[in-house]
């Protein structure tokens, strides 16, 4: 099984955001910080978490909300 370590990607089961990817952002006693691109930031469960083998490669700085997403334009219709 593996670990709960910062970096892992896991998938939520429980909850409004269930079945998403996330990946854990900092983990500690009573429970683990997730972040993802569909999932807010914020404190579960590690019983409510399918943890995968994956692990993210991106860096500690991009996990703390400093990172930005670019996001493409809408195409502007008519």
């Amino acid at each position: 099984m593996p670990a709960l370590e910062t970096g892992r990607v896991c998938v939520k089961l429980r909850g409004r955001e269930a079945g998403r990817k996330a990946v854990i952002v900092e983990a500690g006693k009573g429970g683990v910080v997730i972040e993802g691109p569909h999932v807010r930031r914020r404190k579960v469960n590690p019983l409510h978490l399918l943890l995968t083998p994956e692990k993210a490669k991106a860096s500690e700085f991009a996990f703390k909300g400093k990172a930005k997403v670019e996001k493409k334009p809408k195409p502007k219709k008519g």
